[in-house]
């Protein structure tokens, strides 16, 4: 992979990338970091670029083992970060509460579904892929992908509506 084509790569894929960071995180600066952190080492490793035969999966599995290792750092003590996600300025402070009191519950549901469908909802309704694409990726049939889709926003439901049924 010569330098123009890694800044071609990465001036595409870098809000992608950066989105589903992100998804994984939920801490802009966090994400922002294992990005950067995920980059460099696809500079050094460029030459084995033009092996794989899935860039983005590959890139995207990156993504995540990283943000995997840095969040269990930050769970045992060792993060250096703020692990306090930006807020906007235009809430008031209960929207505010609401909102990352949703998020919490949200991020606790998914935490509840199997790796397959955590995955395969991020990538759908996260970074906005289309199930063939989720397909390619994950190296699954796009019947599969449509079941696992449905069946984990259905187990999300379940989960969300009973939390905010009983205040759970």
């Amino acid at each position: 992979m010569t330098r123009s084509s890694y800044e071609t790569y990465v001036r595409s894929k870098h809000l992608q990338l950066f989105h589903y960071t992100l998804s994984i995180v939920a801490d802009r600066a966090l994400a922002q970091d294992i990005l950067q952190d995920v980059l460099v080492r696809l500079w050094e490793k460029r030459s084995e670029m033009d092996h794989i035969h899935n860039q983005d999966a590959w890139c995207m599995r990156c993504l995540k083992n990283r943000a995997l290792d840095v969040l269990r750092s930050k769970s045992h003590g060792h993060g250096d970060l703020d692990s306090h996600p930006e807020r906007p300025a235009h809430r008031s402070l209960q929207q505010q509460v609401e909102h990352d009191d949703m998020i919490t519950q949200l991020q606790s549901s998914m935490a509840q579904l199997t790796t397959k469908q955590q995955e395969v909802i991020r990538r759908k309704e996260f970074l906005q892929y289309t199930n063939t694409e989720i397909a390619q990726e994950m190296k699954l049939t796009d019947s599969d992908v449509k079941v696992t889709i449905h069946r984990a926003r259905l187990r999300l439901r379940e989960l969300l509506q009973k939390k905010l049924a009983y205040g759970l």
